[in-house]
């Protein structure tokens, strides 16, 4: 029944107890392989909110996301869910992964809860585990930075994976800081590092004033790191010099990007829509062999409620200016959210949600597209792909928890949806009706089923993806799943390309 469905739902998110595997597979000696027409690879089921970060030669893969830890030392072909050694609270939550020069694994989190902290105190905190080059050794390793009173939300991580500082791997993270528990008050985005591979952390600073949100990061190969952030309808760019430097910000930034308009809501199925996140999502990624070339990437409305843009711009001086920009996707009309860019070598990939097929019978079907960023002749120029090649689902009658507006359920063409909350219980309820003894249908905090970001990464002309579908696992020949709960699971997929 469905409040069986919830706790499975439930029990899926809160799940980290998948052994390692007994045998380490062996290494493959050569090329991580390609297959000739890449299909996306079933890793889990689970809710997203997902980041990749792969090694060098690309056979060590660690994908996080809010259903868990997912690691390769195949290149990806093969996954095992490693449990996450020493970690003193839940290890899962607003998850980041990034790869140090050392090649270490760096994962960030944002405990959904945590215990009474050495102070006697239950403190929200923004925790860091690191591995060696083997991703299923993750072992909790510090906090970087702790919101007594508050709450730090979505840290994300950049490890700077072209040099070291002078005791180890330098490792920065950002986060929203909520000076309330209650999230009533504007978050202010708030920055540390360390230079000794996560072991201690310089003291935080503010970035910006309280217009700024949604702080992203990324280190450069010049040993600078760079913040993107939004201010209003703006989207600025600081710049920061090395952790063992001091972490200071340069001279002229935070400079501007440009502007947008966010996506419009409601966008059927997404049970956070701009409510806690923002799906124009901006994001910083910095060429490999010229760090004064950078690029930045985001969604902007152009017709509301019809069409996002995935606006790409970059900068030849280091982050001064940023003059030219590219539409990377087609000129068709559809919904688009949370673009995310990375750099391999002097290339850019972008990837983002698109539901360019759907239809009015069926308004929130959603493939994951990305394009290829390059400069040709003195512009940008992006090659469009359709990575999912499957139109998936995001309303599905699938809401883990209740959504923050009843209007990301009531907004689907395929009705009912049963994603509210019977008043005072945990039955799903349509919102479009009353419960048993007369008793509200209520909105809830939400489950972000399809995350408040989603990342991807990139290395030596091959892209890798992941991202999450409610599409049920069918096997071939059949028309329904075999395992009936797979209806109301989410599930995520990965793909890696050879795209250059």
């Amino acid at each position: 029944d469905l409040k069986r469905t919830l706790a499975d739902v439930q029990a899926v998110l809160l799940r980290h107890a998948a052994a390692l595997a007994a045998t380490p597979a062996k290494r493959a000696a050569a090329a991580v392989s390609i297959s000739a027409t890449p299909q996306g690879q079933l890793i889990d089921s689970g809710p997203g909110e997902l980041e990749i970060a792969v090694s060098d030669d690309g056979h060590n893969v660690l994908i996080a996301g809010n259903a868990g830890l997912f690691a390769s030392i195949d290149g990806g072909t093969t996954f095992a869910k490693p449990i996450l050694s020493g970690c003193p609270h839940r290890c899962l939550g607003d998850p980041s992964v990034g790869i140090g020069a050392s090649g270490n694994f760096y994962y960030s989190w944002m405990p959904f809860s945590s215990p009474e902290s050495s102070t006697g105190r239950n403190a929200s905190r923004v925790s860091v585990a690191v591995s060696g080059a083997d991703p299923r050794t993750l072992r909790y390793r510090s906090d970087a930075a702790t919101c007594a009173g508050g709450v730090c939300d979505q840290p994300h991580l950049a490890a700077d994976r072209y040099h070291g500082g002078p005791s180890g791997d330098r490792v920065y993270v950002v986060y929203r800081h909520f000076k309330d528990k209650n999230e009533k008050l504007p978050p202010t985005p708030t920055l540390t590092c360390s230079a000794d591979g996560a072991q201690t952390w310089l003291p935080v600073q503010q970035i910006f004033d309280s217009s700024a949100d949604f702080p992203r990061i990324t280190a450069a190969p010049d040993g600078n790191l760079f913040v993107i952030f939004v201010a209003g309808k703006a989207i600025k760019l600081a710049k920061y010099s090395s952790c063992d430097s001091g972490l200071k910000m340069q001279d002229g930034y935070p400079v501007n990007v440009g502007t947008f308009t966010q996506p419009v809501c409601p966008i059927s199925g997404l049970d956070r829509c701009n409510n806690g996140n923002g799906l124009s999502s901006p994001t910083v990624a910095v060429d490999e062999i010229n760090p004064n070339h950078i690029f930045a990437a985001w969604a902007t409305s152009t017709s509301a409620g019809k069409n996002e843009d995935i606006v790409v711009a970059d900068s030849t001086d280091g982050g001064k200016t940023f003059t030219r920009g590219i539409r990377a996707n087609a000129a068709v009309a559809a919904r688009r959210f949370m673009p995310w860019i990375v750099t391999d070598g002097p290339t850019a990939y972008v990837n983002w949600y698109d539901r360019r097929t759907s239809t009015h019978k069926a308004n929130d079907l959603t493939r994951y597209y990305g394009a290829l960023i390059t400069v040709e002749n003195g512009g940008l120029t992006a090659r469009e792909s359709d990575i999912s090649k499957v139109d998936e689902p995001q309303c599905a009658n699938l809401w883990p928890a209740a959504p923050r507006s009843d209007a990301d359920a009531r907004s689907c063409s395929l009705q009912p949806e049963f994603a509210g909350r019977c008043h005072g219980t945990e039955i799903a309820c349509n919102f479009n009706s009353f419960c048993a003894g007369g008793r509200q249908c209520e909105t809830g905090e939400g489950v972000p089923k399809f995350g408040d970001y989603n990342g991807l990464a990139g290395r030596k002309g091959r892209r890798y993806s992941a991202w999450s579908s409610a599409r049920p696992v069918v096997q071939p020949g059949e028309s329904t799943p075999a395992d009936p709960k797979d209806l109301k699971r989410l599930h995520i997929y990965f793909l890696v390309e050879q795209v250059r």
